[in-house]
């Protein structure tokens, strides 16, 4: 009996020294996260902000004659361009990366779909 009860405290002890060595570490990671939350990070000149264009330059962007541009909305990879058209409203989808028109969506009156 006396055998066994030793190999009993052995394996304690051994276990208590595990669990105070990983509070060590975790304490340890906790501080050098705690250590950077004061730290600004430095900003990238080169990168553009998030959902900026990419565009080096001006870009031209036609529109039919007659229109005028009435809100200019978007997303990192297109914009939405609404026109006041002499026929009506438009929507005109623009890459922002090429500028290129991606399609015009043309909005007139007419016949409600059954």
């Amino acid at each position: 009996m006396d055998q066994k009860q030793r190999v009993l405290k052995i394996i304690v002890i051994a276990l208590g020294i595990l669990i105070v060595i990983c509070l060590g570490v975790i304490v340890a990671g906790m501080a050098m996260q705690a250590a950077k939350l004061g730290k600004p990070k430095p900003l990238d000149s080169a990168a553009p902000p998030p959902g900026a264009a990419r565009v080096a330059g001006d870009v031209t962007v036609p529109i039919p004659p007659g229109a005028q541009v009435v809100e200019v909305t978007g997303d990192s990879r297109e914009l939405r361009v609404l026109l006041d058209l002499p026929e009506g409203r438009a929507l005109m989808l623009v890459d922002r990366k090429t500028g290129a028109v991606l399609g015009t969506l043309h909005f007139v009156p007419g016949v409600p779909a059954p």
